[in-house]
Formats: C-alpha cells, sequence, structure tokens
C-alpha cells in the first residue's frame, strides 16, 4: 500500500535527537516532529486533513472511522467531480499508526564553498529538487534564536503556538518510504528568498510530501485530542487505486491583507516563537524575495532542530 502525504501551510518539521556534550542535532535516525502552528492573532490558521472519500474504508475490525466535520466537491485534472472528506486538527495530535520510518530527501545537493553551505540558489542539472534543503531552514536563518524549545515538541504539547502535531521515524536507511520537498509549480523553483544580513538565500519549496510505503491493505489514523477528555477519533485509509492521496493543510482563515508587500512573507516570523531564544527570535529576518516578480506563494514548511531529553 502506498500513501502520498501532502503537507501545506505554516508547518514547522523539527528533527529531534539526543544532545551530545550539550549541543542537539540531527542524527542518520531519530524522530521528525511535524508542528502545526496558530499563527499571528492578526492572521489565524487553521489546520484540516482531507482525502478522497473512495478512499476511506467505513469499518475494520472493532475500528470504525469517524464521520468527517463536512465533505467538499471538487474536480480532478480530468474535470470529473471528486468528493473529499474533511476532518479539523485543531488541539488534536495524529498518529499514523504503524507508519514506517522515512527517509529524509530524496538525491544529492552540491554543497558551497566558504560560508555558504550550498552552491547553487535554484535546483538545476547537478542539484535534486526533492533534497531536504530546500525547505526553509530556521538555523541557517536564524541561528541565534536557538532550537526548537522541548515543551512544543511533547506530546500534547506543553507550547501556546502549536495547533495540532504528528511525529514520525525518520531512517536514513529507509528506502521505500521518504519526506522531500514538492514543487506545486516550476516557476517556484526560480524564485529566489534571501534573509537580511545572513549568507542564506536559495529557492524554497512551497510543500511536502511524505511517501508511505506498507505491506499491509489499510492504514489507521488517530486524531487525539491534546485535553484528554475528548474522544479520539478513526481514519480508516483502505487500499485501492494508488497512491493513495491525501493532504494535512494549515492555512489562514482570512484572504490576506492587500496593502501588505508581497516580496515579503511576514507570517514567517511565527516558525520563530517556536525557538528558545526568543529575544533573538523577535529580531530574525523574514524571506525575501531577491528579484520581485509580479506575485509570489508564501513558504509552505520550514525545517529545525530539536532536542528529545
Amino acid at each position: 500500500m502506498i500513501i502520498d502525504l501532502f503537507f501545506s501551510g505554516l508547518i514547522a518539521f523539527a528533527l529531534g535527537d539526543k544532545p551530545v556534550d550539550g549541543k542537539c542535532s540531527a542524527g542518520t535516525d531519530g524522530q521528525v516532529h511535524v508542528l502545526m502552528l496558530k499563527g499571528s492573532p492578526g492572521e489565524p490558521h487553521r489546520a484540516r486533513f482531507m482525502v478522497d472519500v473512495r478512499q476511506i474504508k467505513p469499518k475494520l475490525g472493532s475500528d470504525v472511522t469517524s464521520d468527517p466535520d463536512e465533505i467538499v466537491s471538487t474536480q480532478d485534472s480530468s474535470g470529473h467531480e471528486v468528493q473529499m472528506a474533511v476532518w479539523n486538527l485543531d488541539d488534536q495530535g495524529i498518529v499514523f499508526e504503524d507508519a514506517p520510518a522515512i527517509r529524509l530527501g530524496r538525491g544529492n545537493r552540491v554543497e558551497g564553498k566558504g560560508n555558504r553551505r550550498w552552491e547553487s540558489e535554484i535546483p538545476g542539472a547537478k542539484d535534486s529538487d526533492e533534497h531536504f534543503s530546500w525547505l526553509a531552514n530556521l538555523q541557517d536563518a536564524c541561528p541565534e534564536a536557538g532550537i526548537v524549545r522541548h515543551e512544543c515538541v511533547l506530546d500534547p504539547p506543553q507550547c501556546e503556538v502549536v495547533s495540532s502535531r504528528s511525529t514520525f521515524r525518520y531512517s536514513q536507511a529507509s528506502r521505500g518510504s521518504w519526506l522531500a520537498p514538492s514543487w506545486e509549480q516550476r516557476p517556484d523553483k526560480s524564485q529566489v528568498y534571501g534573509f537580511s544580513g545572513k549568507d542564506y538565500s536559495q529557492a524554497l519549496a512551497d510543500r511536502v510530501r511524505v511517501r508511505m510505503q506498507t505491506a499491509t491493505d489499510s492504514m489507521t489514523i488517530r486524531l487525539k485530542p491534546f485535553d484528554g477528555i475528548r474522544p479520539s477519533r478513526t481514519i480508516i485509509l483502505a487500499k485501492g487505486s494508488e497512491p493513495i492521496t491525501a493532504t494535512i493543510s494549515n492555512l489562514p482563515v482570512s484572504l490576506p491583507d492587500p496593502t501588505v508587500s508581497r516580496d515579503q512573507m511576514h507570517h514567517f516570523h511565527a516558525f520563530y516563537e517556536l525557538l528558545s531564544n526568543p529575544a533573538s527570535a523577535a529580531r530574525c529576518p523574514i524571506p525575501t524575495l531577491k528579484y520581485p516578480t509580479a506575485a509570489i506563494k508564501p513558504v509552505a514548511c520550514a525545517i529545525c532542530t530539536a532536542c528529545d531529553e
């Protein structure tokens, strides 16, 4: 069974590892905590899980798929109607039962010289566009702001900025399952963003794709409220036409302010609120388009480092 899970919106991927000599870094094996953020008071975001109703199994053993919060109708690329079941995820954890370990990224990227980590600012012939580094890296953008606060990756999180969360195991030895940047439109690959005062500029992927390949014919997903009082909900995905495609989005609940400049990603400050040095985080730069064009889209996700204690 193959599941392609796409993430979009205000979502951080925090790579957790054990601290070594007081320092925290992501190793070859560990956990990746997926953190959906609430956003600023003026631009709140809402997390949702969405999948084609034809991919849902109503009952499996004693488990029954919970009713979605709504069902919406859309069209596929051929113009055929598709009905999508939608579950709201705010204040809930998402557990993918028996999910395989995933590899972080696919392909290679050429390392840079001097202070620059990478040679090229955009994906090219020598650089895979699915390399993990095409996600905005908070430690490269603002290293003085520290790593993710430990309370933000707890289950449930004890962190005021996280609205929903999930965790995957990662292993660089995994082959059939992986997590990689995803580019919705080809022009996105040529839009280069810089961070003021930092030697860090590159194209930034707008989505993340997690492929999970399992030997089973179904996958059970649990939605577990943070308060531990409300009952959990269940979603059962069934093997059919593959890959099964599902989406977790964390998007604003209102339209963007037309008076705000579109060559900067002002919502990016919300990512820094996860980090351990708030005084420095308040001064961290946001991505700015180096070569302004008619329209840009907000960066979907960011990566950062956390410590599992």
